[in-house]
Formats: structure tokens, C-alpha cells, sequence
């Protein structure tokens, strides 16, 4: 693979993302803002299928970013129409372009851990699909439109699923905001995990340049809590009981750990977060 399609390039997680690939590949960014670099076609919406045609013609593999986040207020059918909608273009439009890699951006916001417990600990890909709010049943169906494409011949799509992308401008915001939440009040987000925006972009990187098959999902996180307490005592603050603890040892080696297991990434594409959130609060880790 050479030439790589990265749709929403100029969005936060984008232009991580572009940084990363920049310097092994020709990367186009298709996105409806004009971000001055990357973009022989101008600015393209995911929702023009002519525009985003003519924008995929010729490259090897498609990274799909462009979605509506869920912090962007919003009306609930926006997060469903826009993200379905989207993915189902992206994904369709690129494989009548000849395209078969696809990497697609989920999230672990599919588990619904702001609707209901979870049902296990840690959280892995097994772990049941709950979210019922419209971002959430937004990245399931994208998630389900993105394994109906993989059952075609040769046509490899991953799914990966960040955890709460904790971008620089964020820092300080969720310090403050986490460690003022009195005991019993539900936390945000209710299992405070974290990713910084370099490691989801070397996942999505390891993800394009994995040797996989068929349709594969990835778990998206940091090693640890973004919080001071124990993430077992956060766990139960928010919900009033304990799920099953699969892994006690997962907790037993650092209490703050994360609840979400990205032993799978590890495994099969190589990636490891390198950002926990001490480092995030006191500079990069070296």
C-alpha cells in the first residue's frame, strides 16, 4: 500500500493520524473543511457520493475518521444519519473504487457504559455491544455495516474502538472535572478511561499495516484511569454494585488500571498505548 485515503484528516483525531502516516505514505484527507494541505480535490463531504468517488479513485487503502462526535451538541437523528450514513458511503464507495483495505473508526462508547453496567471487567471485544444513545447505536451500526463489507471476497475491514480521546486542550478540564466528583454521584465518563491522540493514531496506523483477514476489532485505550481513586471504587460509585471481575490480576498489579483490555491490539497488531495519563498531566514519556 502506497496511497492512503484518511476521511476526516482535518478533524482532531485526523490530523494525528495524517501526522503519523505522512512519512511512509501519500496521503489524500478528505474532509468537507478546507484544511490547505492534502486535499487535490478540495474539500469533500463523505456525504457527496460523486465528490468522495472522484476524491478515492486510485489508492490502496481508506482510514474512515469523519463522523459526528459525540461532544458536538447535536440533535440525537444528526449522530445516527450523519454516522451511518457516512460509513456506509465511505465503505461503499471505496470498494467499487477496487478498494479492500478499510480501517474504520468505531468506539468503546458501543459497550454503553453511560446507560447501563457493564457486565464483565475488564472490558474486552467480547464484552456485548449495549449502547442504546443515538452516538452509540451510531458506531453499532457502523460496526455492523463495516462486517457486512468484510464478508466479501478479499475485503478486509477493522474496526477500532478508542477509548475517551484525551486531546492537550482537555488536560487540565478532565483533572478538574474528575477529582471533584463526590462519592456516589456518577463520574464522566463513567469509567474514566483514556487515550491520548498519538497512541489511537499508531493504532490506526498498525491496524492499516496489519497482515489480517476478514473483518477484525480492536479495543482503543491507555493503560490506566484518568482519575486518582481506584477504578473499582469508581466502578462502584456509578453503579451501586460490582460486575464480575474476570482478570482480579489486572487490578491487582495497579489499581487505577484501565477497565478497558487492549490485550487484543497487543496480540494481534502489535500496538501498546506509551501515554499514561501521568504523563499526559507532566509531559510526554521518553
Amino acid at each position: 500500500m502506497e496511497r492512503i485515503v484518511v476521511t476526516g484528516g482535518h478533524g482532531m483525531l485526523g490530523r494525528h493520524v495524517v501526522a503519523v502516516l505522512e512519512p511512509d505514505y501519500d496521503v489524500t484527507v478528505v474532509d468537507r473543511v478546507d484544511g490547505g494541505s492534502h486535499q487535490p480535490h478540495g474539500p469533500v463531504d463523505v456525504m457527496d457520493l460523486e465528490a468522495l468517488e472522484r476524491a478515492v479513485r486510485g489508492h490502496d487503502a481508506i482510514i474512515h475518521l469523519a463522523a459526528l462526535d459525540a461532544a458536538v451538541d447535536a440533535a440525537a437523528h444528526e449522530f445516527f444519519h450523519i454516522n451511518t450514513l457516512a460509513s456506509w458511503n465511505t465503505l461503499h464507495v471505496g470498494y467499487e473504487a477496487g478498494i479492500r483495505k478499510f480501517v474504520v473508526c468505531s468506539s468503546s462508547s458501543v459497550y454503553g457504559v453511560r446507560e447501563t453496567a457493564p457486565l464483565y471487567l475488564p472490558i474486552d471485544e467480547s464484552h456485548p455491544a449495549q449502547a442504546t444513545s443515538p452516538y452509540g447505536l451510531s458506531k453499532r451500526v457502523t460496526e455492523l455495516v463495516a462486517s457486512g463489507f468484510a464478508q466479501r471476497d478479499t475485503v478486509v475491514v477493522v474496526a477500532l474502538r478508542p477509548s475517551y480521546i484525551a486531546y492537550s486542550h482537555l488536560i487540565d478540564r478532565m483533572s478538574r472535572e474528575v477529582e471533584t466528583v463526590e462519592p456516589g454521584e456518577e463520574p464522566l465518563p463513567p469509567l474514566r478511561w483514556h487515550v491520548s491522540p498519538r497512541d489511537a493514531a499508531r493504532c490506526f496506523r498498525a491496524a492499516l499495516e496489519a497482515n489480517i483477514s476478514g473483518y477484525q476489532v480492536f479495543n482503543v485505550g491507555g493503560p490506566d484511569s484518568f482519575s486518582s481513586r481506584p477504578s473499582l471504587a469508581v466502578v462502584e460509585s456509578a453503579y451501586g454494585a460490582m460486575p464480575e471481575i474476570r482478570n482480579p490480576a489486572w487490578f491487582d498489579t495497579d489499581p487505577r488500571a484501565s477497565l478497558l483490555d487492549c490485550t487484543r491490539a497487543r496480540e494481534v497488531l502489535g500496538w501498546s498505548p506509551r501515554d499514561d495519563w501521568a504523563s499526559r498531566v507532566s509531559g510526554p514519556r521518553r
